[in-house]
This record gives structure tokens, sequence and C-alpha cells, in this order.
């Protein structure tokens, strides 16, 4: 109120002028940009240019389930079978970048080393690039033609049938847990011991 009444003032008792006198005062306040993303935050960003978001959602979620599935976590192995699934070559030069950056000096080695998923993704988005590049190029003389990856829904379809799968086996592995877990009890007047509960589907 004090600060209205003022420009009001200032302005020479004119609403108009009033007006544009704060809202030149209101432009000259400091303002301040806000503070940079925590690393936390950085690290938990999925930058990849080149999936649809559909590949990239179901490829985020077999990776997620086969983690918490796989007691090593998800292996360079792994990836590059699913890919293989998919209808990539293991041949082309994002998966032997890939295979060359697993810990080791031999292939088995490598292969059986742990991956990130940000590091997975990318592969995924390079050779999906790479194969619409290739596609339609005439082979090399003598070489083999490369394989083409599945249709897009073909590949979401196969990643969703392995993300319900490991779900499925995660969810009957904890109902075993909560059954081992589950209390025994002992009848007053002696006799069996009751059953634990049984599994549910």
């Amino acid at each position: 109120a004090l600060n209205f009444a003022y420009y009001f003032y200032k302005a020479k008792y004119s609403f108009h002028q009033t007006e544009i006198l704060m809202l030149n005062a209101f432009r000259q306040l400091p303002f301040y940009s806000p503070p940079p993303p925590r690393e936390g935050e950085i690290n938990s960003r999925i930058d990849v240019v080149g999936l649809a978001e559909d590949l990239k959602v179901a490829f985020c979620e077999w990776f997620v389930m086969t983690d918490l599935e796989e007691p090593g976590g998800v292996l360079r192995d792994d990836v590059l079978e699913l890919l293989n699934d998919l209808g990539f070559s293991e041949a082309a030069q994002p998966a032997k970048d890939f295979l060359y950056r697993g810990e080791g000096h031999i292939e088995e080695r490598r292969r059986m080393t742990p991956t990130s998923l940000q590091e997975a993704l990318t592969l995924y988005a390079s050779l999906t690039v790479d194969a619409a590049k290739k596609k339609g190029q005439e082979p090399v003389e003598g070489a083999p033609p490369a394989p083409e990856p599945k249709p897009e829904e073909e590949q979401a379809e196969i990643m969703r049938k392995k993300f319900r799968r490991s779900s499925s086996v995660l969810k009957g592995a904890e109902n075993l847990r909560q059954a081992m877990q589950a209390p025994v009890s002992l009848p007053s007047g002696g006799g069996s011991i009751s059953a634990a509960p049984a599994l549910s589907p």
C-alpha cells in the first residue's frame, strides 16, 4: 500500500502513470537464476536421441527389472542378447565399441561386466540410428547383408514380454519369501503343525 501511494504521488495522481512507474521499478528488481541441478539429478537423467518414447520406456522397464532380478546387475551380454532379439547385429560398430568398453582383456570377460542404464540405452539408440542410415544402401561386395531390426511395435512387444516374465518371477519369489517368514502356530492340545499359507498364483 505504501509503495502504491508513493508511486501514485510521484505520478501526480495518474493511475496510468503509476502503473508505468511500478512496472519499470519491478523490472529493475534483481532476479536470480535457479540453483543448478544436484549431482544425483544429473546422474539420473536419461538423455538419448534417435529412439521413440515407447521404445525408451520399454527398454528402461526391462533394464530395471533385470537389474533387480540378477545379483550382479545387468551385464553387457544381457544387453547384447536383448538387442540381438530385436534384430540388431553385434557386428555393428556401436555394439563392438560397447563390448570393448567392458573390463578385461578377453571378450568373454568383457561380456560378463555390468553396464549402466544410460550406456545401454545409448547403445540401443546408436544401433537404431546406424540401421536407419544403412537402410537401402548397397552392401559391400563380398560382405553379407546387414540384418534389419524388427519393426518398432514388435521391438516394444518383445521387451514388454520379457518385463512381464521377470515381474512374474520376482512376484513369485516375494510370495515364497513371505510364506517362509509366516509364523507357525501349534494347537493348544498338541497335534500337527498348521501348514503355511498357499502361494498365490
